[in-house]
């Protein structure tokens, strides 16, 4: 929902009115010879974004404290807009030998924007301008991250190894290592006012002009930095689908997967998770770093689901990424599993389906609540990760004869347990509570087709 005050100042900006630019930001602009150097860094910049801020204070109120400014003072917005709209479509090289109006703009766009809807709802009259164009793609093109602070990461503990280490990664596409690198960069990784207002203002004149800067990413730093400009989530991911670059997919879908948000994926995250499942190596790689422990990424999971259903049935088998380990039964990676087969069930098919429940229950089976791992106790009856998916087995791939002898056959081996030896009593609990978590899948499949609720 576009911000209220926002709002009104773009439709008031939209209609014919005064036009007046940042006077004492272009004053202090036109004493510098590169300005738009400065805005290649957020700690550059300040001091013309609080030149700005010191005649325009009442946008930095309105953005941060919700106050709505004054008529006049709303007024004044609107017509600095018009001044944007201006300036940008009558832009020429010619013109701004320096690119002072343009810098100008940039600070005015940066300063103006709320929730990243400033660029997205001005009118864009400027559109057309191909040399605005042509001028913003250049800028982009040369854009580069560069990591000069210390970095949070445990090996190595100083920044040239640490770059060192994601540049081998990144030119081998090492996935899963260029994760780890990007995880320790972490807030060091943020696009300048530059790459942010060209990205912003650029995709608001088309997305054609905006692809083929994306063309050349073939750097997950400079990708992980175009997510931050573009700052809407939708948006990124369509760009992810329709780009050629490995590396922005890449970031966009991990940009994501990790916004600390409770509304799931939308359906260009669908797209673009089909997209990457065409490559076995690279999908394999993202299921270990996205799917191997599904607590990490709520958000994640019904695209996950609704793109199982659309994959190649072989890329189906990296469900084997997830790490299998009992969990209590109001678990929340159990609870993301399982919204992401309930999503893969409404819309496979009954073949899909059937291939999914039996590779789990192979897995599940196999692992049988850490069986082989001596030194693991069971004290209590737990749950797995994949208990959607056993009793998805136990309804669709068993018949009600099979299904019954299976369940027998686990209660059969409970019974059976005191006849056996058991270097403690707690080894012989473990035992116990082994069966009877086998079990419960097995015996909620039976109270579904009974006629109960899911």
């Amino acid at each position: 929902m576009t911000h209220p005050v926002l709002a009104d100042v773009l439709a008031d900006a939209s209609n014919p009115g005064p036009t007046y630019g940042p006077g004492d930001l272009l004053t202090a602009i036109a004493a510098i010879e590169r300005p738009m150097e400065l805005l290649s860094s957020w700690d550059r910049c300040q001091s013309l974004c609080s030149t700005f801020d010191h005649e325009y204070g009442f946008i930095q109120l309105a953005r941060v404290a919700g106050v709505r400014p004054s008529n006049p003072d709303m007024k004044k917005w609107s017509a600095l807009l018009r001044w944007v709209l201006d300036e940008l479509s009558g832009w020429s090289a010619n013109k701004d030998t320096q690119q002072r109006a343009l810098a100008a703009v940039f600070i005015a766009g940066t300063m103006s924007d709320i929730d990243h809807e400033l660029w997205k709802l001005l009118p864009n009259p400027f559109g057309m301008n191909q040399r605005l164009v042509e001028m913003l793609q250049a800028m982009l093109k040369a854009c580069k991250v560069v990591i000069d602070a210390p970095l949070h990461v445990r090996e190595p503990i100083f920044t040239k190894a640490a770059i060192e280490r994601f540049s081998a990664a990144n030119a081998v596409k090492d996935w899963k290592e260029i994760n780890e690198c990007l995880d320790g960069f972490g807030d060091y990784i943020s696009a300048s006012p530059l790459q942010t207002q060209a990205t912003r203002i650029l995709l608001r004149c088309g997305k054609d002009g905006f692809m083929s800067v994306l063309a050349g990413v073939d750097d997950a730093l400079l990708a992980t930095s175009f997510v931050g400009a573009i700052g809407d989530e939708d948006t990124c991911l369509e760009l992810a689908v329709a780009c050629n670059s490995q590396h922005f997919e890449f970031a966009a879908l991990r940009g994501s997967a990790n916004r600390r948000q409770s509304a799931p994926m939308g359906s260009a995250a669908n797209s673009l998770l089909v997209k990457l499942s065409a490559d076995p190596r690279r999908w394999h790689d993202l299921m270990d770093i996205f799917n191997r422990y599904p607590v990490r990424y709520p958000r994640l999971q019904k695209a996950l689901g609704r793109a199982l259903a659309s994959v190649p049935l072989a890329a189906i088998q990296d469900i084997a990424a997830i790490h299998l380990h009992d969990v209590a039964f109001d678990d929340g990676g159990r609870d993301n599993v399982a919204a992401c087969l309930r999503a893969f069930r409404e819309q496979a098919t009954r073949d899909q389906r059937e291939a999914m429940w039996r590779l789990a229950y192979d897995r599940w089976s196999a692992w049988d609540f850490a069986r082989s791992e001596s030194e693991t106790n069971l004290l209590q009856i737990r749950g797995s990760v994949l208990d959607y998916a056993i009793v998805g087995y136990a309804i669709e791939c068993l018949d009600i004869n099979t299904a019954a002898k299976t369940r027998s056959d686990i209660l059969t081996r409970c019974l059976g347990l005191h006849q056996n030896w058991y270097v403690s009593a707690t080894a012989m609990t473990t035992g116990w509570n082994r069966c009877l978590s086998s079990f419960q899948p097995f015996g909620h499949g039976e109270h579904i087709l009974s006629g109960s609720d899911e």
